[in-house]
Parts: C-alpha cells; sequence; structure tokens
C-alpha cells in the first residue's frame, strides 16, 4: 500500500489515465463493433483493455492498481452511446477482477501478462452464456440454436456441423488471445527497454 503523498498522487493519475484509454475504447469503438455485430467483438475489446491493464500495472506495481484502472473504464462506458451498457459493464469488471488476480499473483513478468491477456479473451466465453441466460432466460439458446439450424439448411451442410461452429468460435476467441498476448509482452519489453533507456 502506498503511505507517502507523491506515490497516491502517482497512483490516481495513472489508473485514472488508462482507465479512460480502455473507458474511451469501449464508448466509441466498443458501440461501433456492437452496432454493426461485428464477430469477436467482445473479445477483441477484451485483448485490448488487457493490454491497458499490464500497462498500467506496470506503472504502478502496487495490489489494486489494476482494479482502480477498470472501475475508471467502467463509469465511462456507462456514459457511452446505445442502451447496451450492463452486459460489457459486468464484462469489464469481471476482465479487471480476473487481471488484478493473476497480476498480484505473477506480477508483470511474460507469465502473468500472457495468462492476464488469454483469460481475458477467453472470459467471453462463459460471459456471453451467463449474460444472455439472464437477460433473456433459456428460451435464448433455442433461439441461437434455430438460427444455426438455418444456416446448416441453407447452405447444405450436415446436421451436427453446428459443433464445427462452436469450434470455430471457440478458436477464435483462443487466435485473438494468443495474438493479443503476443502484442501485451512486446509493448511491456518495449516500454522497458525505453524507460531504461
Amino acid at each position: 500500500m502506498i503511505n507517502n503523498p507523491a506515490g497516491k498522487i502517482r497512483l490516481a493519475v495513472y489508473t485514472t489515465v488508462f482507465g479512460a484509454l480502455w473507458g474511451l475504447a469501449e464508448m466509441f469503438i466498443g458501440s461501433w463493433l456492437h452496432a454493426v455485430n461485428f464477430p469477436f467483438r467482445g473479445a477483441l475489446l477484451a485483448g485490448f483493455g488487457a493490454i491497458i491493464l499490464c500497462t498500467e500495472r506496470t506503472y504502478t506495481p502496487i495490489r489494486g492498481a489494476t482494479f482502480y484502472t477498470g472501475l475508471v473504464a467502467i463509469l465511462l462506458k456507462f456514459l457511452s452511446i446505445g442502451s447496451v451498457k450492463i452486459a460489457p459493464a459486468a464484462g469489464i469488471f469481471i476482465e479487471t477482477v480476473i487481471a488484478e488476480a493473476i497480476l498480484s499473483a505473477l506480477g508483470t513478468g511474460k507469465a502473468g501478462v500472457w495468462l492476464t491477456v488469454m483469460a481475458a479473451c477467453l472470459e467471453g466465453i462463459p460471459h456471453f452464456f451467463v449474460t444472455n441466460w439472464l437477460m433473456y432466460g433459456t428460451g435464448i439458446f433455442g433461439a441461437y440454436l434455430a438460427v444455426v439450424k438455418g444456416m446448416q439448411e441453407f447452405f447444405g451442410l450436415p446436421g451436427n456441423s453446428w459443433k464445427f461452429i462452436v469450434l470455430l468460435w471457440l478458436a477464435g476467441h483462443a487466435a485473438l488471445g494468443t495474438v493479443y498476448s503476443v502484442l501485451a509482452v512486446r509493448t511491456l519489453k518495449y516500454l522497458e527497454h525505453r524507460d531504461h533507456g
């Protein structure tokens, strides 16, 4: 815990700046991605957010810094355009809690950063099912299944092709997690070299 005034100011500034950066991305880019129903939009935003959280943690490596950064992003998300805010805000909160736990345990080394970003991108999978169930009830899954069956019939795909579609969806999240993890590790390595000359 920070006990000196300068440290508290540093914590407040960095968590606010990085949280605002993530929140603004959620406000504008996130709202646009939801409006156009862009595939893997949750994982795309989660990966970006995780990089923000890991980067901020390198500047204020203390417990709670990641959590404060996420809270700023959540506050800004509620100011964004559009009506769908609860589910994305809940996703930001869950991602923040996961990142705080991992970074507090492992730090901002390669393993900690990689696991944080990958977990953030994969979090969207259970989040999707839970939030849809809470918002629309169990009937929503029947609607999704009907859409998948309609696609199967339209394209002349076999009856069990839904398994392939689900597998492709899971693989897409994992692939984005891998790309973002590599980007996060390289970003932090670059910042470390730059700060140390």
